[in-house]
């Protein structure tokens, strides 16, 4: 267990160290040995050493017993991405259709299959295999992954095109994941669009949709609207993840720092088991506190952050170095400020903001020399 939380603290070496000394383990069982040699296999395959992969996986196999479907998925999910690193497409598809076979409920499976339909540009199966996973995987998960698909808009009218062929409630909820993939790709107008084609067909207007419509609303600056759908979202579910958090945003954009702030720390408090909620509030709070001149305050939310760091996804932890050099720009600690735009930039590189402020901070230092 030593080896999977160095993996999740990004620690490859120490992983592979703590791997290694339960291998020795002169009473270790069946499954402590396949789940070792498997941690083994992630970390060749995470280096691109596909070879050393393979052979990992053919000793996990001796120690498979062949009773558990988690062992099963585990294994034939591995094997899909060697396929994948020799260029097998096909392949690839096969064993990641194993692993969900085995684990129908795992996003992680689940998310891999669309990828790969995605890359072998099978759209009209990928459209077929979300319909199917429509109910068992979250509507967010499945848009965050065809979002990741350099075709996705295809995969996404191949999309609507299965929902107009169903007459049911799973017709609305790949309009939901329609609506929700425009949204994330961007573009609030069109989302909303979708929305309100959901709710007029008899969609459920749930917490969730209310406060993806407000969230639309509020990145076409549209605030009283924003508002609205945001509080009536916490009417329904007081404790929905982020309403709060946009709420706070819309009183800060409204000049309202104080009910913002309150705001803020109301998501907080149903942040608990979501570290990226979590995270991205506590920067919000700092970087209130800096606009408020409030520098050892700022300094102070981001350290309650710390320990959930080795959670979250790299989008989190690049808000979070940037908001870690807001606060070293305040305190005067240049380098700190160069390094963290930096780890910003390279988490996340496709965020136009991050990569601006880190060419003014070199710009900045050129005009000093």
């Amino acid at each position: 267990y030593m080896g999977v939380v160095c993996e999740g603290e990004e620690d490859p070496e120490g992983a592979r160290e703590h791997y290694l000394e339960n291998l020795k383990g002169k009473t270790r069982s069946s499954g402590s040995s396949f789940m070792t040699y498997i941690g083994l296999a992630d970390l060749r395959l995470a280096e691109g050493d596909v070879d050393g992969a393979q052979t990992l996986l053919e000793k996990a196999e001796e120690y498979d017993e062949g009773e558990s479907e988690n062992a099963k998925g585990a294994l034939a999910f591995r094997w899909a991405r060697v396929e994948r690193g020799r260029g097998r497409g096909e392949e690839a598809l096969n064993r990641l259709r194993e692993s969900l076979e085995a684990q129908p409920q795992c996003e992680e499976f689940a998310m891999a299959l669309i990828e790969e339909l995605g890359r072998c540009g099978l759209v009209d199966e990928l459209s077929r295999e979300v319909v199917a996973m429509i109910g068992r995987v979250r509507i967010e998960v499945l848009a965050r992954v065809l979002g990741r698909l350099e075709n996705g808009g295809e995969c996404v009218a191949g999309i609507e095109e299965e929902a107009a062929g169903l007459e049911n409630e799973d017709a609305l909820k790949l309009l939901y994941l329609v609506a929700r993939y425009w949204k994330d790709q961007g573009d609030p107008r069109r989302a909303l669009d979708l929305y309100l084609k959901v709710t007029a067909c008899g969609g459920e207007e749930t917490g969730e949709i209310l406060r993806d419509m407000g969230e639309c609303h509020l990145e076409l600056c549209e605030l009283d609207e924003a508002r609205q759908f945001l509080e009536r979202a916490l009417d329904l579910n007081s404790k929905l993840e982020w309403a709060d958090y946009d709420l706070g945003i819309v009183s800060e954009r409204q000049g309202n720092l104080e009910g913002a702030r309150a705001r803020y720390l109301m998501n907080l408090e149903v942040s608990g088991r979501n570290p990226s909620c979590l995270l991205i509030t506590l920067v919000r709070l700092s970087t209130l506190c800096l606009e408020e001149g409030n520098l050892s305050e700022a300094e102070e939310w981001l350290k309650k952050g710390e320990p959930y760091l080795q959670y979250a996804d790299s989008v989190t932890k690049a808000a979070w170095a940037f908001g870690k050099a807001k606060v070293a720009r305040g305190l005067g600690m240049r380098d700190e400020v160069l390094s963290c735009l930096k780890e910003a930039v390279r988490l996340d590189p496709q965020r136009d903001e991050y990569r601006m402020e880190l060419s003014l901070e070199l710009e900045g230092r050129r005009s000093d020399l």
